[in-house]
């Protein structure tokens, strides 16, 4: 059996090292995005110690309604993440979006955890909250790269959109052009990662 690998304060610290090559080339270029990725680091190391402290001890536990609780606060953290990403309203895409993520979310994992690894609790905290994290990573990045894509493709050719509705056609075929462009954009980045 492998043993876990504890990872000691240096260690983490001299990981923090790697970051001087981008924060290199921001100053390089005068990139004006050097105070939003400190503050961004800053928030990502206390977000990852309290999540880390947190997990401990739903690990130790491991209760179902637990781990099934965590996996909803993932996914609604990753919701409010893409709608502020995208720049839009909370209240008319938060609900859509949060049904889209847990069920994009759910399916997988529990396929995986049941098919795959076949664990008899499928949300077996060790399994589900590491591979639920990885798969809502995937979802969050292709959410908004397609809602991004799909608003300003729209924003961009409104005049051509507006006429499309006042010829007659309904909304769904309105928008088909800007959805398929959006549903592109947003698989491009997993179908290159899994052809590489």
């Amino acid at each position: 059996m492998n043993k876990i690998v504890d990872i000691g304060t240096w260690q983490l610290a001299a990981a923090y090292l790697l970051l001087a090559f981008p924060f290199a080339i921001m100053l390089w270029y005068r990139i004006p995005m050097i105070g939003q990725t400190l503050t961004s680091l800053v928030r990502m190391t206390v977000q990852l110690i309290l999540v880390g402290l947190y997990l401990q001890v739903i690990f130790r536990l491991n209760i179902l309604w637990l781990n099934a609780l965590w996996l909803v606060v993932m996914v609604t953290v990753a919701d409010v993440s893409i709608i502020r990403s995208c720049s839009l309203r909370l209240g008319r895409i938060a609900l859509p979006l949060f049904i889209a993520l847990a069920a994009g979310t759910t399916v997988p994992l529990l396929l995986f955890t049941g098919l795959i690894l076949r664990r008899a609790n499928l949300l077996d905290a060790q399994y589900a909250i590491p591979i639920g994290g990885m798969i809502l990573g995937n979802c969050l990045r292709a959410d908004i790269v397609g809602i991004r894509t799909f608003y300003e493709s729209i924003r961009s050719t409104e005049k051509a959109f507006l006429q499309s509705l006042a010829q007659g056609a309904s909304l769904h075929e309105a928008i088909r052009p800007y959805l398929r462009k959006a549903v592109q954009a947003a698989l491009a980045p997993t179908v290159a990662t899994m052809a590489t």
